[in-house]
């Protein structure tokens, strides 16, 4: 895997993290709502890892 590929998922998934920290950090007082709301995110979130790893993205060589 080349270099700029390793930085563009570290950048992807460490932004996915900056912008789900509020809603952990709020979680009790969200309600049930906002876990339907997120729960696509997470999703997202899931399935591009599940991709990336399966794509061989974090093999370093």
């Amino acid at each position: 895997m080349p270099p700029v590929a390793a930085a563009l998922l570290f950048v992807l998934f460490e932004l996915a993290l900056v912008l789900l920290l509020p809603w952990a950090l709020a979680f009790r007082s969200l309600g049930a709502q906002a876990t339907w709301v997120a729960l696509p995110v997470l999703a997202a979130l899931g399935s591009g890892l599940a991709y990336a790893w399966l794509r061989g993205g974090f093999a370093w060589e």
